[in-house]
């Protein structure tokens, strides 16, 4: 399912993608961007495949100019697939806001056709895909990248099994983008994601941010509904349902209780992961119980 659906969006390139190790024909527009990133003995290794470049205009979606393709560290087998969209306004001039689902290991290019890309898919049966309205795209230039590596369409030798090895994967390849597209150096660059991100996002900006040369202009970073610090999440559960978070209560006395006993049976659970650094079952068990009180018929 995600790959038959993936395909239809991957339509708007007008081409498939392919993986660096595979063979391929590509579209006339399909090129690849090699040379050196910036100095240092690691960035002589990166390379940029921009494996399509087309417009949106021949789906309806308007004029605008996308670029799909691989950010390669090839020394260390590390591929990220990226995808770009240039804003519909004023591309010029309009900041630049990177977009990371969470997980981890969720990849970020479902949000263009669910989300905040200037595509959604059909509402009726065997349409494709429509104009969004509301898109970010409509005042910003939107890029899409799934990380880590092997989440999504990127790929790679070697797993990644924390959230600070991903950022130093990333920190580089990101790097690798603007230094490509030197346009948008300058402008302003906000790092948003909901989830996972909360944790991928200020690890990933305290990176760049601890680097003086970089070529990102890094202005703020946005966090939807961010799993950031689960025992803060759990913990404040059941007074946010309750009545105690300045809102009316949404749940009943009942529910509530019930509520009560399973976020305090799950601050006990969290607090010992992180000392393990397990916490996925966990935090699991611990959202599946919280979601249970809401459905809940009394």
């Amino acid at each position: 399912m995600r790959f038959s659906v993936y395909a239809i969006v991957l339509g708007i390139a007008a081409q498939p993608i392919y993986p660096h190790h595979h063979q391929s024909t590509t579209h006339s527009d399909s090129h690849q961007v090699r040379g050196p990133a910036t100095s240092g003995s690691r960035q002589k290794s990166l390379d940029m495949r921009l494996v399509s470049k087309a417009t949106l205009d021949n789906l309806g979606l308007e004029n605008g100019t996308q670029y799909a393709g691989y950010l390669d560290d090839n020394e260390n087998d590390k591929h990220l697939f990226f995808w770009f969209f240039e804003s519909r306004n004023d591309p010029q001039n309009d900041p630049v806001i990177l977009w990371l689902n969470g997980g981890p290991g969720a990849a970020s290019i479902p949000a263009i056709i669910n989300e905040l890309g200037p595509a959604l898919l059909g509402e009726e049966k065997g349409s494709r895909i429509r104009r969004n309205p509301w898109s970010a795209n409509n005042n910003a230039s939107l890029l899409f990248i799934d990380q880590p590596v092997n989440s999504g369409f990127s790929y790679g030798g070697q797993a990644v099994n924390t959230t600070e090895a991903a950022s130093k994967d990333f920190y580089p390849l990101l790097t690798l983008f603007f230094d490509r597209f030197p346009q948008y150096q300058k402008q302003d660059f906000h790092m948003a994601g909901h989830s996972y991100a909360g944790r991928f996002i200020p690890i990933f900006a305290l990176d760049i941010l601890s680097h003086p040369d970089r070529n990102i202009n890094l202005r703020s970073i946005m966090l939807g509904n961010p799993h950031t610090d689960p025992l803060s999440l759990f913990k404040s559960a059941e007074p946010m349902a309750c009545g105690q978070g300045g809102r009316p209560a949404v749940l009943n006395g009942s529910q509530c209780a019930a509520l009560k006993t399973d976020m305090d049976l799950c601050l006990d659970r969290v607090k010992t992961c992180y000392r393990t650094k397990q916490c996925e079952d966990r935090t699991e068990a611990c959202g599946k119980a919280l979601h249970a009180n809401y459905d809940r018929d009394e």
